[in-house]
């Protein structure tokens, strides 16, 4: 993932990181946001034009430092 000498990225599923590829200079990740271990989370919020639901996926991909 992107790297310099002051940062380090990783995406991590279950603890473990996944498989990178490398392509015209840019880091690419296949994942899927639906993992077995996700779940749909629900939204509402009442808004000058009325009630707005939104629903996305809480995933286990996380961002944490190396």
């Amino acid at each position: 993932m992107p790297r310099d000498g002051k940062l380090s990225v990783e995406i991590l599923v279950g603890g473990e990181p996944l498989e990178e590829y490398d392509k015209d200079g840019k880091c690419y990740v296949e994942m899927d946001l639906q993992h077995a271990t996700s779940y749909d989370c629900d939204y509402e919020d009442e808004t000058p034009h009325g009630l707005e639901r939104s629903t996305w996926p809480v995933t286990p991909f996380q961002v944490k430092p190396p």
